[in-house]
């Protein structure tokens, strides 16, 4: 008999209260291999294939109903996520998921979704997502919709969304999708100049924001997902440069993601930021790092304050080199609860706790170990490749807290 799909095992479930809104953080949803597809048969050798279809399949409705069944329980649906991130692994069949989304959202709504193919090649899962969403409360003033900038590409036939736009409580969070350097036709741009195309990708994403009303100030978190260790540092380059003057995204860098040799596109970006909301304004900041954590340059602390909210951004967090491998979630542990007393963030503030572990003994024990500093039910691992611009050591964090502020005063509000 065919092993059913458990996508739950692992899920976690957190909620913020970010005044106007819940925010859900689904984390850790998606199955592990099943080890046998028929009885007595190993999957991987002797299963048909029309079952191993049926199985992904089958995973895909499984993890499309617990994204509804967990929005349904504060009252909203499959369209209350604003943002998908979407790693995968063998057996998950991405045309099936397309074709489910597609079916699921409303009308005139598609969430922001970046899908990547980078899992550890140990990795025993097949698809892991972690999703944000918002509910509002009742008679609260929320709106979440779908985006197609005029300056950016389509993305209708993938079943997902340019850019979605959830305003709420003075302030617009804008989410994109992965961007890449495509042209209206979906064809590649600059093949072979790798910095041409990384300057196209940036232009894209401050053109979507100049089309918003706002400027690279408003972009506040990048994940880029580079083809290598060269292009990872092209993309940190042109983040300088042209944030030069601005407080500086928090960059999230992945150089473990393979484009094809030779690639047709180098990079992919997926993008977040706040604009203000009509008259009401948005105040970025970017705190100084606190001493003696050894960033090597990558370390950025964001704020972004509207009437009702802020929204804080950290990362990348990173062991310092030549650390012992086995004491690297217990380094990148301490520094977190660093910054999170520099900032004043308390546990019940903290949204997110998304890592990259490219180890699987670390991806085991990191999550224990960071559960000191931040709620379990925050943390979310990608167990993915070596990277290489971390020379040896394996593991990258970032964070997104919530404060609900007190629009009179705009004090920091922690009740519920």
């Amino acid at each position: 008999m065919m092993s059913r799909p458990d996508v739950r095992r692992r899920m976690r479930i957190r909620h913020t209260d970010w005044g106007d809104a819940v925010r859900i953080d689904l984390n850790q949803l998606g199955s592990r291999l099943p080890a046998h597809g028929i009885q007595g048969a190993t999957w991987s050798e002797e299963a048909g294939e029309a079952l191993r279809d049926a199985w992904a399949e089958s995973q895909n409705v499984a993890l499309c109903d617990t994204l509804t069944d967990v929005a349904a329980r504060l009252g909203g649906n499959f369209d209350s996520f604003a943002e998908w991130t979407v790693l995968h692994n063998r057996r998950y069949d991405g045309t099936h998921m397309r074709s489910e989304r597609r079916a699921r959202f409303g009308p005139a709504y598609r969430a922001a979704i970046t899908t990547l193919g980078w899992a550890h090649p140990s990795a025993n899962l097949s698809t892991r997502i972690q999703a944000v969403g918002y509910v509002p409360k009742a008679r609260a003033t929320f709106q979440q919709t779908m985006w197609r900038p005029e300056s950016l590409y389509d993305t209708e036939f993938m079943a997902l969304a340019p850019a979605v736009v959830t305003r709420f409580g003075g302030g617009r969070q804008i989410h994109l999708s992965g961007v890449v350097a495509w042209d209206e036709g979906i064809n590649p741009l600059f093949n072979g100049q790798p910095e041409r195309q990384i300057r196209h990708v940036f232009d894209l994403i401050q053109g979507v924001f100049e089309e918003g009303g706002g400027t690279l100030a408003d972009v506040v978190r990048l994940r880029p997902f580079a083809h290598c260790t060269k292009i990872a540092r092209l993309i940190r380059e042109e983040v300088e440069q042209r944030w030069a003057g601005h407080p500086r995204p928090v960059v999230m860098m992945s150089d473990s993601r393979s484009f094809g040799d030779p690639p047709s596109l180098f990079a992919e970006i997926q993008v977040m930021g706040v604009l203000s909301d009509n008259d009401d304004g948005v105040r970025h900041s970017e705190t100084q790092p606190p001493a003696g954590i050894p960033d090597e340059g990558a370390l950025r602390i964001r704020s972004s304050r509207v009437r009702d909210w802020e929204l804080v951004q950290v990362g990348e967090l990173r062991a310092p080199p030549g650390e012992r491998p086995d004491l690297e979630a217990e380094r990148v542990t301490e520094q977190l609860a660093t910054v999170l007393e520099r900032v004043s963030l308390s546990r019940k503030d903290i949204c997110l706790t998304f890592a990259y572990v490219s180890s699987p003994e670390s991806a085991a024990a990191f999550p224990e170990v960071v559960s000191q500093v931040v709620p379990t039910d925050t943390v979310h691992v990608l167990p993915c490749p070596a990277m290489p611009e971390l020379e040896a050591r394996h593991i990258k964090v970032e964070l997104t807290a919530g404060r609900r502020l007190d629009p009179v005063s705009t004090t920091v509000s922690n009740n519920p």
